[in-house]
């Protein structure tokens, strides 16, 4: 395990990639990098959790448990990785507006599309860049519906 290891949320959101982990790796790249995790929740089996957790960021793992099936966050202050990691979190402070999150992305040259919600009453609107990650941002405030504010609030990635 490296002592700090340096993430880049911009070089996350370009590539698909946090730091050297994307969606396909083996679940023992996290502890190589990271060590144990900060948290664990899920499922279980034979003594593994079927999701990993370093700081704000969860790692979902496949059926087999061995697997990252995806990368995800649905609820961050100020965006961590936990102790083992150095995190540029670029715009991931506070909850930016949608308005301010496609000005970011706009001036980093980062092409997304706004995807239409599942269901007509939701109160949030995914963003999805061309590496495949889509950034969550509540778009009005609900104090009975997750997230009870407006504004970026999580992202995923998924194989």
């Amino acid at each position: 395990m490296n002592s700090v290891l340096k993430v880049s949320m911009r070089a996350f959101l370009e590539s698909g990639a946090l730091g050297p982990v994307r969606p396909g790796d083996p679940v023992e790249r996290l502890r190589e990098l990271w060590g144990e995790p900060s948290d664990e929740g899920g499922r279980r089996k034979r003594g593994c959790y079927s999701i990993w957790k370093y700081g704000d960021v969860e790692f979902h793992l496949n059926e087999d448990f061995h697997t990252i099936h995806q990368i995800f966050c649905d609820g961050y202050q100020s965006l961590t990785l936990g102790e083992s990691a150095s995190l540029d979190r670029w715009f991931f402070a506070g909850h930016p507006t949608m308005e301010a999150v496609k000005e970011e992305l706009t001036q980093a040259g980062l092409r997304f599309q706004e995807e239409t919600p599942a269901l007509p009453d939701s109160n949030t609107i995914a963003l999805r860049l061309d590496s495949g990650v889509r950034l969550l941002v509540a778009i009005r405030a609900d104090e009975f519906v997750w997230p009870p504010f407006t504004g970026l609030y999580g992202f995923q990635l998924a194989c």
